[in-house]
């Protein structure tokens, strides 16, 4: 029955700032997966894997997802299968090996998307789309990552899967960034943080301050992006959390361009100020005056 519910409410724990308590329900569960059917165990296999993503844990997830592929085959549950290839095509940014796997990873996805088109499966399709464009922005192919994450949102809005168009939106605003779009990754990642603020997911809303600072400091905003970096950075923190790993090298590059941009008192001197900010008045002072 734990392994059942688990299964069923992976999302409550990765989309409610209840990362870790999904994380260790899990690892106690999965200490039995023995026990549980096997019918359940793909399925067990794949929430055990992307809460491991979630915590900053690729590395673990990649290897859940590797044994739940293998389970969900065994008793034949494509619909499982599939879901499993994109975890396992999900590309670690900063793995040295990443250009070489690239290819690797779209072929994962285009099986998955053969599974998810024989099915009908809409939402499948629109998450499939968006890995191929992660997999593709983790190694600088800014155009087809943009022709992929554009093909999720037609799906997404087939299905009406809000907060996964609010992902997609960010995406398109580190592509942005990446091309030098700054005004464009501005708005952007302003519309995924308004967005976001309806639903009260804290931690997504603080990885969208990390990201809205980037595209700030370009237009000349550095000290409030550095604010923002230190509110978010401080904040996760407090929660227990890391940066997922999708998001570690963009907010590393941010950080990066700021500090070879400002003095190094002037730097620390606003990551002080940012690291006393509560969630709400981080809230406030990003979407001020946007």
């Amino acid at each position: 029955m734990a392994a059942v519910l688990v299964s069923g409410i992976d999302y409550f724990f990765r989309y409610k700032d209840r990362t870790e308590e999904g994380y260790r329900w899990t690892r106690a569960i999965l200490e039995k997966l023995e026990a549980v059917s096997p019918a359940q165990r793909g399925r067990l296999l794949l929430a055990a894997s992307r809460i491991a993503w979630q915590s900053g844990k690729a590395s673990a997830s990649k290897s859940l997802a590797t044994q739940g592929l293998a389970a969900a085959r065994l008793v034949g549950d494509r619909h499982t299968e599939a879901w499993l290839l994109l975890e396992m095509a999900l590309p670690i940014f900063d793995d040295p090996g990443l250009i070489e796997k690239t290819a690797v990873s779209a072929k994962m996805v285009n099986e998955a998307v053969g599974i998810f088109e024989g099915l009908g499966d809409t939402a499948g399709l629109a998450y499939a789309y968006n890995i191929l464009g992660e997999s593709w922005r983790a190694v600088g192919e800014f155009g087809r990552a943009r022709q992929a994450y554009e093909q999720s949102f037609q799906y997404c809005r087939e299905t009406g899967e809000i907060m996964r168009e609010c992902l997609l939106v960010s995406n398109l605003a580190i592509l942005a960034y990446h091309q030098g779009n700054y005004a464009e990754a501005r708005e952007l990642a302003i519309s995924y943080l308004k967005t976001l603020h309806r639903f009260d997911l804290r931690l997504w809303f603080l990885i969208g301050l990390a990201e809205l600072a980037g595209p700030l400091a370009k237009l000349g905003e550095r000290k409030k992006a550095v604010r923002l970096l230190a509110a978010s950075t401080t904040l996760l923190a407090t929660m227990g959390l890391p940066y997922p790993p999708s998001d570690i090298q963009e907010i590393a590059l941010y950080t990066a361009d700021i500090q070879a941009e400002m003095d190094e008192p002037a730097f620390a001197a606003a990551w002080s100020e940012g690291q006393r900010l509560t969630l709400q008045e981080a809230v406030d002072y990003a979407v001020r005056s946007a």
